[in-house]
């Protein structure tokens, strides 16, 4: 039996670490296509899709009056990609013939797949709902809990045998050359093949993003300590899924091609350098592949200018972006464009303009007068930045309430966030400007302590919402 040398161990650690990267990122991206493909298949848009040290990224929209499980299939597309791969990759060890250097890839691949189906979906831990890509997609489909964690349990048990089958299969191969006697040869076994690559991988990356702004590494303890305790588990557990020695068969030479070698560490090499040019790393500012035009199907952030004359006429302007904070990168994308469709915002307006100023009597009575596009507008999404798609509505006339107290002269002026209303989120930003002699003269806010306007003047209020700190219904008092 020839006895491997330790040097034999390390090259071995070096070709699956560039196989891990290549691979890895390969089925990162069929994962990501998946998404994406599924969601235009189902009616819905793929304009953006990024393959970053953090993993990937696929952003695709769906139309608001497209069915939930439409959104909901397209989240699963990725984590089925990659059961699809493992099955495929066990189906074609089972039936067709091939060497043992193509069976060792194939089981690789697979195996792989298997394991980022474990990992990377939200399938683990099972009882954590709304988690993740897999999460997400059974909450739209509305199942109760019990059969969520149900569908996600059997879901990972399949991960981790196809893993397991696929990686025994994969060892079968490697022992060809090393020895796997005892667990202490297999364990070094699992050490070079797993534990080392993960380890270089993980930590080179988590460079890469904490380079490019990211808050943490690959793993974060706090947070993906469920993942951390299955990949320490399997790095002790993978020893026994090693086929063992009994007989200590004759080893060979392990002797992996030059030119083979060669072509991975170029095509390695050759991804490490373009990927941070086309793709980017970070996550708010990314560069990525622009696939399409991005769909301005509805109205995701807002911010209103109310202008309130004496004759208690209103100009009210709506400054409307069809995308949110998170997603700022694809606004400056089609920031210097015209819309498509300004029904969309048109439509927004006019259901909500009401909603806003309660004191609107006759909804027939606002007169859109103009719309347009501005790239160079003040916008407020968390911080002021540029561009808005903007209308301006004369309302004309509000029925102002006189107050309860003994002042029968002070009117009040309700505005509402239709948002909150509606527990969908909160306007950004909000002004009122009084013209004429009109003045505030009082201001109350629910809930009591909530909202409260970060400027206030005479005959101008104005608020900048956040996330702790935005009110449902702001009560003006005016003389």
């Amino acid at each position: 039996m020839i006895a491997q040398s330790r040097g034999n161990y390390l090259i071995l650690s070096v070709i699956v670490t560039l196989a891990l990267y290549v691979v890895g990122h390969s089925l990162i991206a069929i994962h990501e296509i998946a998404h994406g493909a599924t969601a235009v298949a189902l009616g819905g848009h793929y304009p953006f899709v990024q393959i970053d040290a953090d993993g990937g990224r696929s952003l695709f929209l769906m139309p608001p009056d497209s069915a939930p499980w439409k959104e909901a299939v397209a989240l699963l597309a990725g984590a089925f990609s990659n059961f699809l791969v493992a099955l495929i990759a066990l189906a074609l060890i089972s039936a067709v013939p091939m060497d043992w250097k193509t069976r060792l890839f194939v089981a690789f691949v697979g195996g792989l797949s298997a394991l980022l189906l474990v990992t990377g979906v939200g399938l683990l831990p099972p009882w954590w709902v709304k988690y993740k890509e897999t999460g997400r997609a059974l909450e739209l489909l509305n199942l109760p809990r019990i059969y969520q964690v149900f569908i996600k349990s059997l879901w990972l048990g399949s991960g981790i045998a196809m893993f397991a089958g696929l990686f025994r299969l994969f060892y079968k191969e490697i022992c060809r050359f090393f020895p796997a006697k005892s667990y202490k040869d297999r364990l070094l076994i699992a050490t070079s093949t797993f534990a080392i690559p993960v380890l270089v991988i993980g930590a080179v990356l988590s460079v890469v993003m904490l380079s490019s702004g990211a808050t943490e590494g690959v793993i974060n303890p706090r947070r993906h300590y469920p993942h951390l305790m299955l990949l320490v588990l399997t790095y002790i557990l993978l020893p026994l899924v090693i086929p063992s020695d009994r007989h200590e068969r004759e080893k060979e030479t392990f002797i992996f091609p030059r030119r083979l070698f060669v072509s991975l560490a170029a095509v390695a090499v050759g991804f490490a350098i373009i990927q941070p040019i086309v793709f980017g790393n970070s996550r708010k500012n990314p560069r990525g592949l622009f696939l399409s035009r991005p769909p301005e199907f509805a109205v995701q952030a807002c911010n209103v200018s109310i202008t309130l004359h004496e004759d208690y006429k209103a100009d009210v302007r709506f400054l409307m972006r069809p995308f949110p904070a998170e997603h700022g990168f694809l606004w400056k994308r089609i920031r210097d464009l015209e819309p498509e469709n300004w029904g969309v915002y048109e439509e927004f307006v006019r259901d909500n303009l009401p909603r806003l100023l309660p004191s609107l009597s006759k909804p027939q009575e606002v007169h859109i007068l103009n719309r347009y596009s501005d790239p160079e507008a003040r916008f407020f999404n968390g911080e002021w930045n540029a561009g808005a798609r903007v209308i301006e509505a004369r309302i004309d006339e509000l029925q102002l309430p006189p107050d309860k107290g003994k002042d029968k002269k002070i009117r009040v002026l309700s505005i509402v966030d239709f948002w909150r209303s509606r527990r969908l989120g909160y306007i950004d930003h909000a002004e009122l400007k009084l013209e004429g002699a009109l003045q505030v003269v009082g201001l109350v806010t629910r809930p009591e302590g909530s909202g409260s306007p970060t400027s206030r003047q005479n005959n101008y209020l104005e608020w900048k919402n956040t996330f702790d700190n935005h009110f449902l219904v702001s009560f003006v008092g005016i003389k």
